[in-house]
Formats: structure tokens, C-alpha cells, sequence
């Protein structure tokens, strides 16, 4: 039954090109720029190179010292990312990416005479960066915390930049200029997209003592307190791995009491640290718009939701007059049929295959356009639910666009829409009687 359902729906689209064609790419655009944002959700949420620790990853960015009305935020300090957090109850590992100055400022390697210098993403983190970071070591390997305590100038680079630097990815050992200090190269790693900005970078070298240690004297002061000599603010992100789930609240609980003693410790000068409710998982550490303020859950919801609503309500609106006008010509058809003992339940089942059909092509044609779109524009599209962007050339990989999930949405969408559209007109429309509905124009 269901195959002469599917004939007779090819006959019906072949029969009327321009409404199929109208139903197809209206449902094409519909799907694709759903599948848009499914996408860039994904991108932000889902594990992915080289990211794939993401579920077991646990967020600190940022700490306040507040005094009466005097508030200082900022990073965390060496002190919390390389001493205190290590030590706490269910970590497993943790990743110290700087936020200072060597992270922001690109750089430039020096190359040979004749050569233009070539401008760099450089980033500084510790040994554990490369646990809690799952990358693609092309040749070489990470340099390690013996490296970083005899503050060896080494680094890890991207295989682009070592093409574009040395002609070759095989190039451990080798020595270039950056920031006007030779680097070893100590491995060479699968190119990251700015996609995932944590991680992005071209040169990932070893934490120098300027950006160590020595960076948490920063000379602040809270009413009569110097800040530098807590030791609690610095230029450092910090990513925690946990062996299992249950870790996750049994190392928050750890940090927030750590932060509550510590407020008791400095209870006489009135200064109390702030968590802002921090360490996040990764996805609440997304869903910040900002570090310093707590994620607002419901506006994200709504939003969401919001979005979602229009860019399927409205096209399912569309799609569902053109089909009552369709089934408005298609009356006569239906009555004869009627006539002939067609019972109401195979006639609505046949609409729905027909249907079916016109939109499983348009899901086709907007998974393809969803694609397409974020192939040709993602250097900008993927900063649409960003607060800050910047302004790197973001690739998108294969495993970005083509996985189960994504083909998985797209034929939940592509159902969803064939329900919402068809039912209500085709129900409707046969409710009529055998004699109205043979007697009606077509």
C-alpha cells in the first residue's frame, strides 16, 4: 500500500511541477536555516577535535575579591591553576590557558631573509593542557612540566604553521623566532579551528616566569589590603578534567568551601572571594553571556525556544495554506474516491505520504544548504550567539557538519513540519460529504 502511496505522490509532483517546486524549497529553507543553528550549537556544545573531553570538563574563568562596595574580578592566578586546584577532590587534570598578554596580542615569527614574517595565534599553558586537550600530535610531542619548571623555550605549533614556516610537518627539534625568542619545536599538531576558540591557537609554547608566578604580584589594592599578595587574581583560565560524573559536585563543593574558608581567613579586613557560582560544566560555561555573571537558564530557554517557534511556525503556516489550497482543487477526487468505499483514514494517510515525499526532498535540499551556508560563511556565522568574536578565519571540519545527530535532527524537523502542515488542511477538507465533495469545482 505504501509503495502505490509513493507512485501516486510522484505522479502528483511530476503533475504539478511549480507547486512541488514552491513546497520543496520553502521546506528546503526552513530545514536549512534550522539545521543552521542546530550546527552551531553542536560546534559550542558537542565533543569535537580537539575537544572530546568536553563532558568531563569542569570551567573556572574568573574570581572576585570583594570589599564593603570595592569589587576586583578578574582570571585566575597561577597560584589557583598550578598549586590549589590540582590538589582538590576529583580532578583529574587541569588545563592553565593565559588570558594575559601573550594570549590576546598575536605575534610574529621571524623567518629567513627574503621571507615576510608570518603572524600567529600564540598561546601559553601548562603540561596539562595537552590531558584535558585531546590533540592529533602529527609528529613530536608536548612538552611536559619538567620543561616548563627549567623554563625551557619550547612550543608546540600548528602543521600549517610549520608548512608555512619550514616547508614540512617533520620538524621536531627545529628552532623559530617568536616574540624575539627562539622556541624548540617540540611537536607538531592537526590545525584547530577558531571554531573552538579554548583551544585555537598556531604556537602553544611553555608559561614563561613573567606570565608564571611571578604575574601573580600584580600590584592591586582593596581599600588598605594588597590584592598581589593573596594571590587569587592572575591571567589564567582554568579546564578540569573529573574521572566520572558524580566528580563534577564533588569537586565544586571542594573549590566553593575552599573560597568560603578562605573569606572567614580575611572575615576582619572584610574581604570576601567570589565563585560567581563557578566551576561550570562546559556547557553552563558557554551559556554565560558573561564570566562574571551567573547563567540566566530561563532567557536562554526562551530565547531558544523563541527562535525555534518562528523559524518553524511561520514556514509551517505557509506550507499548511498551500496544501488547503490544494486540497481545495482536489475535492472532486477525494468524493469519487469516497464513492468507491475509500475509507477517510487511507485517504488522510495517502496526503501524508504525498506529503512526506515533498518534504523529505526539501529536508535533502536544505541539509545540503545548511552546508553550503556554513561552509561560505562561517568566519562570521559562528559568532552569532557570541557577546565577543574575533577575527579569525574559522574551517569547519567534516565531523562539524556530518554526524549522526545533525542527520538525526533534520528528520525530526523534516516530520514534525509534514505534521504540523498537512494535517489540520487534509482533515479538514475531508470532512465533507460524498455529494459536496463531488460536486465542487476543481
Amino acid at each position: 500500500m505504501i509503495k502505490i502511496y509513493m507512485r501516486q505522490a510522484w505522479t502528483l509532483i511530476k503533475q504539478n511541477k511549480l507547486y512541488s517546486s514552491i513546497y520543496i524549497i520553502g521546506t528546503g529553507l526552513s530545514v536549512a536555516l534550522i539545521m543552521v543553528v542546530f550546527i552551531i550549537y553542536y560546534i559550542k556544545f558537542a565533543p569535537i577535535y580537539p575537544e572530546y573531553n568536553r563532558d568531563k570538563t569542569m570551567v573556572m574563568k574568573i574570581i572576585s575579591i570583594k570589599m564593603k562596595n570595592e569589587v576586583i574580578a578578574n582570571a585566575l592566578s597561577y597560584h589557583w591553576g598550578h598549586d590549589l586546584i590540582p590538589k582538590m577532590k576529583g580532578v583529574k587534570d587541569v588545563a592553565m590557558i593565559n588570558q594575559g598578554s601573550g594570549y590576546i596580542n598575536d605575534k610574529l615569527i621571524v623567518m629567513p631573509k627574503g621571507k615576510e614574517n608570518v603572524t600567529v595565534r600564540p598561546m601559553y599553558v601548562n603540561d596539562g593542557f595537552w590531558r584535558v586537550f585531546t590533540f592529533d600530535f602529527i609528529s613530536g610531542r608536548p612538552f611536559t612540566d619538567a620543561d616548563e619548571r627549567a623554563q625551557r623555550n619550547k612550543a608546540v605549533i600548528s602543521e600549517s604553521l610549520a608548512k608555512k614556516v619550514f616547508g614540512s610537518a617533520d620538524v621536531v627539534g627545529r628552532y623559530l623566532e617568536n616574540n624575539g625568542l627562539r622556541y624548540e619545536v617540540a611537536g607538531v599538531v592537526k590545525d584547530v579551528s577558531a571554531a573552538t576558540p579554548t583551544t585555537y591557537a598556531d604556537i602553544w609554547m611553555v608559561i614563561p616566569k613573567s606570565e608564571g608566578a611571578e604575574s601573580d604580584n600584580m600590584s592591586l589594592t582593596l581599600g588598605s589590603i594588597d590584592v598581589g599578595k593573596l594571590r587569587m587574581l592572575g591571567n589564567y583560565n582554568c579546564y578540569m578534567t573529573v574521572k566520572e560524573d558524580k566528580d563534577k559536585a564533588i569537586l565544586k563543593d571542594e573549590i566553593t568551601q575552599y573560597a568560603k574558608n578562605l573569606s572567614l581567613q580575611y572575615k576582619k579586613d572584610s574581604i570576601s572571594l567570589e565563585l560567581r557560582g563557578q566551576p561550570d560544566t562546559y556547557v553552563e560555561n558557554c551559556l554565560r553571556t558573561y564570566s562574571s555573571d551567573p547563567v540566566d537558564y530561563k532567557t536562554q530557554i526562551t530565547n531558544f525556544l523563541v527562535m525555534m517557534f518562528a523559524l518553524m511556525f511561520v514556514p509551517a503556516l505557509n506550507l499548511c495554506g498551500m496544501i488547503s489550497s490544494r486540497m481545495d482543487g482536489r475535492m472532486s477526487e477525494m468524493g469519487i474516491r469516497k464513492a468507491f468505499g475509500a475509507r477517510r483514514k487511507t485517504l488522510l494517510s495517502q496526503i501524508l505520504w504525498e506529503n512526506i515525499i515533498l518534504t523529505a526532498v526539501g529536508a535533502l535540499l536544505g541539509l545540503l544548504m545548511s552546508y553550503v551556508i556554513m561552509v561560505a560563511a562561517s568566519d562570521w556565522i559562528l559568532q552569532i550567539f557570541d557577546m565577543f568574536g574575533g577575527n579569525y578565519s574559522t574551517h569547519i571540519t567534516f565531523e562539524m557538519l556530518f554526524n549522526p545527530i545533525i542527520v538525526g535532527i533534520a528528520v525530526v524537523v523534516c516530520f514534525v513540519l509534514n505534521l504540523v502542515s498537512a494535517i489540520l488542511p487534509a482533515a479538514l477538507s475531508l470532512r465533507h460529504n460524498i455529494i459536496n465533495s463531488i460536486n465542487s469545482k476543481s
